[in-house]
């Protein structure tokens, strides 16, 4: 083995020592920068930072599972090559880690309710004080519980549905690099936009709260009895939960993302003050709410960061909107003495573990793929044969017959101006 292999052992068996306190993704950063001291034509490949890829402690796992790996590599591939394909490996074991890493346990989700229901009961003017319901779902769809102050609710409750819809929405359009909530789907989804100004075109997503109908999507809201499966048809194995008329997507306020160490991780949907989740109108969007007052107590702790507030994208200079409201929280009350109850079937769990979808590169970029690629499945030709034929010419004769074109003038109707380009006759 030579110098720069037993360099590159070396870095790796020190990552392997590191204990489960210390920080691999300084470490490995670290470890990148032996690897390139060592190999000037390297210095542009290797990512930077890698922090906030391997940050986790438990992803040495996946180091260790690679190094006997990365050794039968060297011996046959260029440097160049080994780097590239051990760094791949890495990311995808760091993606799927990920995945593990941004859930909520059930101790978040009893923090979130706790907070929501403190504040609610603290508004002494407003129906949410016995009659809110606070649902969580978390990025998939998964609902992780329903509470209501009403011990009379339940499933059957429109506000159950309501609520539900509204933690889902928050969480479904809203990602790492922007946080949206369901004040800034019904800012979006208007006949005119902005909402209120006559004779504009739609919003940028009109209509998209009817996405969510039972008969259109496939990443759709899941209750208890789901069951996750990868093929063809993934919806049929789902349970849907309650919804409101609307259908899934919700767009008055009320709905709000939830984060964990800056990932997404899920949504918390308040419902209960009397507007009807139909009301998605502009004077409903540009007023507080005391549906998202409550929401926002129930997110601290979980908000994300200011800078991917949704009321920061800019869309023609017109900027959406996040949120109108502000909240209040003082002392929680501990979630054994909570008032309400817990409407069945949707007891309080954390987020589900993820499923094994198969991760693969496409186009230089790596995910999970949710459903098979497959041909199409028609016998059904093609009316011009297969995608990428030549497609045939239109028939001429069906074009309607040339007209003669008439002569030009003689050259002694030139414009004057043009007069020195006609010919000598003139």
């Amino acid at each position: 083995m030579n110098r720069r292999s037993r360099a590159k052992t070396t870095v790796l068996s020190k990552l392997l020592q590191l204990p489960e306190s210390a920080d691999p993704g300084k470490k490995l950063n670290e470890a990148m920068k032996v690897i390139e001291r060592e190999n000037d034509d390297l210095k542009d490949v290797l990512p930077k930072p890698a922090k906030q890829q391997f940050s986790p402690p438990s992803r040495l796992r996946a180091f260790a599972l690679t190094q006997n790996l990365f050794i039968s590599m060297t011996r046959l591939l260029t440097l160049r090559a080994v780097v590239k394909r051990f760094l791949n490996f890495l990311l995808l074991a760091g993606f799927a880690v990920g995945n593990a890493q941004a859930q909520l346990t059930l101790a978040d989700v009893q923090t979130v309710v706790a907070q929501a229901v403190t504040r609610a009961t603290g508004l002494a003017s407003s129906p949410l004080r016995t009659n809110a319901v606070i649902a969580l779902t978390d990025r998939e769809g998964w609902v992780l519980g329903v509470w209501a102050l009403n011990t009379n609710a339940t499933s059957a409750d429109p506000l159950v549905g309501e609520a539900i819809a509204k933690a889902g929405t928050a969480a479904f359009l809203s990602s790492g690099q922007n946080a949206f909530s369901t004040r800034t789907a019904g800012f979006i989804v208007q006949q005119h936009f902005p909402p209120g100004i006559a004779n504009k075109p739609p919003g940028p997503l009109v209509g998209v709260n009817f996405s969510q109908l039972g008969f259109s999507d496939i990443n759709k809201f899941k209750a208890p009895g789901s069951v996750i499966s990868y093929g063809s048809s993934p919806g049929l194995t789902l349970v849907a939960p309650p919804l409101p008329v609307t259908g899934g997507l919700a767009g008055t306020p009320g709905g709000l993302p939830l984060y964990k160490n800056g990932q997404l991780v899920g949504g918390v949907g308040v419902a209960g003050n009397g507007v009807s989740p139909t009301a998605v109108t502009p004077s409903v969007i540009a007023k507080p709410d005391s549906d998202e007052d409550v929401a926002l107590a129930g997110q601290t702790g979980f908000a994300p960061a200011n800078k991917i507030f949704g009321s920061q994208v800019l869309i023609d200079g017109i900027r959406l909107e996040y949120i109108e409201s502000s909240t209040s929280l003082g002392a929680v009350l501990p979630f054994g003495s909570l008032p309400g109850k817990n409407v069945s079937p949707f007891t309080l769990i954390a987020t589900p573990a993820p499923f094994a979808y198969p991760v693969v590169t496409l186009g230089g970029e790596t995910g999970e793929l949710r459903q098979p690629i497959i041909a199409d499945p028609s016998a059904v030709p093609l009316p011009y044969g297969p995608r990428g034929s030549p497609r045939p010419k239109f028939p001429t004769s069906l074009l309607p017959p040339r007209t003669a074109v008439a002569p030009r003038g003689p050259a002694s109707a030139c414009h004057a101006v043009s007069r020195p380009r006609c010919s000598s006759a003139s």
